[in-house]
């Protein structure tokens, strides 16, 4: 979660709420949540899309439905998207489009030119539906003696492999290995693509399609409807880009399929798209967004997303040993502050752990906060994998590593950079003028709700910050390794002082809380 006045990297600040903003859903608030929300009736049951081939997941709503992320029914997801799939064409009416060029059953007499251009604009888009999203094929590892083990790789290590097949998990020696291929093990250098890509001041929508064609070949189907979006908000009038989505050109303007079998033009879904009423829906490989506002804020938004994925999993995952996430993970990402559902007064972005959805907003044109709630929800559902079970961390340990992967990066979205220990002047600022502050037994017993009172909130998220990344970079950098095991053995729900205390392998807290203070003092700016 994120204080109201919360810091951004560039030292930005949220406005207050103010008294006239909607409070926070009880558990009988349901007229709240209809007049605020709207959607967020009684118990309802989804399957949630899977990513890399793992099982679909049946995901049930809480009772207390009131909340601000309830579930919607995959129903709902199918008829409100704005960007529906063109089904495949078989039998008699497949080949009489295919030589008439009458799509949808369009009137006789077309004129030839008219004819031969309908009839390749329908191959393209029957060449391309099948490559359009859907669950990407599973990762191979080839072993010796020729047998090969097919599932979802879970971890690569210096060591071994782990790999999911269904709910059997296995572990493979590296000797083991002749070679791995599959779409997880290209998701790296998509990302990397991605990256140069947004960066680009001279992006084109056809470098996105090619991008979109390349994810394709590799198995990452997740993410190519969301590049033809990305070559469509670069240029509206990417003949493929619009093939792949199924829209078909009337007049001067393009047709879109809305709703139950409803149509509009492009350029009114833009408009109906700035209300969470009507939003975009995509997935990315990791994430299943649901956004309203402008598109290309949206793109860039779902962009940042997997570059803080792929920060969280190059820092810390070989050190903890946590495992790829299966199921997608939600995202709500609303047009302004006015639309976006308060948990409670004080609190900014935040992500929900009753519903597992992150919730967020667009500021200044970009989701606000959104790399610090996103290590929120990748701690947790990380956590969930490797130990199947409800996550429980301390709260200084989830905040600070929050605050610590939000200030390493550093970019507009979509072209983050990282760097590791990039020092949060703010949050040092604010550890050293803090009137009083806790010392460290009292910090390692921060809880997550103690982070929901504004009475000493700034100090409380900043000593978290501060201490993580003392055990990383003070004294060289000598603790990393000990706070990487902590991490670990908190994962498994081994996250008290006194494991920490044995991890770091001190008796007495004083010496390294007088260390810690000392640190944060010589590396806090001089005013």
């Amino acid at each position: 979660m994120v204080p109201i006045r919360a810091r951004t990297g560039s030292g930005a600040a949220t406005a207050p709420r103010t008294a006239a903003t909607a409070t926070a859903p009880t558990a009988t608030s349901s007229a709240w949540c209809r007049t605020t929300c709207r959607r967020c009736p009684a118990t309802r049951t989804r399957v949630t899309r899977t990513r890399l081939g793992a099982t679909p997941i049946a995901r049930t709503a809480p009772t207390t439905s009131s909340s601000p992320g309830a579930p919607r029914r995959a129903t709902d997801r199918a008829t409100r998207s704005g960007i529906r799939r063109r089904r495949t064409r078989t039998g008699r009416s497949a080949r009489q489009a295919a030589t008439t060029g009458r799509i949808h059953g369009g009137p006789p007499g077309t004129r030839s030119k008219r004819r031969r251009a309908g009839s390749a604009m329908l191959e393209l888009a029957l060449f391309l539906a099948p490559l359009l999203g859907g669950d990407p094929p599973p990762d191979v590892i080839e072993l010796k003696r020729g047998r090969k083990v097919t599932g979802v790789i879970l971890f690569v290590g210096p060591e071994e492999v782990r790999i999911a097949d269904g709910s059997r998990r296995k572990t493979i020696r590296r000797s083991e290995i002749v070679s791995m291929t599959g779409p997880r093990l290209a998701w790296p250098e998509y990302v990397e693509r991605l990256r140069r890509h947004f960066a680009a001041p001279e992006a084109t929508a056809d470098q996105a399609v090619e991008l979109a064609e390349w994810c394709a070949a590799q198995g990452l189907l997740r993410d190519t409807e969301f590049l033809y979006l990305r070559a469509l908000s670069l240029d509206p009038d990417q003949e493929k880009a619009r093939a792949a989505l199924g829209h078909v050109r009337r007049g001067g303007d393009w047709v879109v399929k809305v709703g139950n079998g409803g149509r509009t033009t492009w350029r009114r879904l833009l408009e109906r798209r700035l209300d969470m009423d009507e939003p975009w829906e995509f997935s990315t490989s990791h994430f299943d967004v649901e956004a309203a506002g402008p598109l290309p804020e949206i793109l860039a938004a779902a962009a940042e997303l997997e570059e803080v994925y792929e920060a969280f999993f190059r820092l810390f995952q070989a050190g903890v040993g946590f495992h790829e996430v299966l199921a997608p993970m939600e995202v709500r990402i609303y047009p302004d502050f006015d639309a976006f559902p308060a948990l409670s007064n004080n609190l900014d972005s935040y992500f929900h752990r009753q519903t597992r959805i992150l919730h967020t907003y667009l500021r200044d044109g970009r989701a606000s906060r959104l790399q610090h709630e996103a290590v929120h929800e990748l701690m947790y559902f990380t956590a969930r994998e490797l130990d199947r079970k409800e996550p429980s961390l301390p709260g200084w340990l989830e905040e600070g590593l929050a605050d610590y992967l939000d200030s390493s990066l550093d970019g507009p979205p979509g072209s983050l950079r990282l760097e590791p220990g990039r020092i949060n002047e703010e949050l040092f600022r604010d550890h050293v003028t803090a009137r009083k502050r806790d010392d460290l037994t009292r910090v390692l017993n921060y809880q997550t709700t103690d982070f929901g009172s504004s009475t000493g909130q700034r100090r409380r998220y900043a000593e978290s910050y501060t201490l993580v990344q003392f055990l990383l970079h003070g004294a060289g950098g000598a603790r990393a390794e000990g706070l990487h095991a902590f991490l670990a053995s908190a994962y498994r729900g081994q996250g008290s002082m006194s494991h920490f205390k044995k991890v770091f392998e001190v008796r007495d807290l004083d010496d390294l809380d007088a260390e810690w203070q000392a640190w944060v003092e010589a590396n806090a700016p001089k005013d």
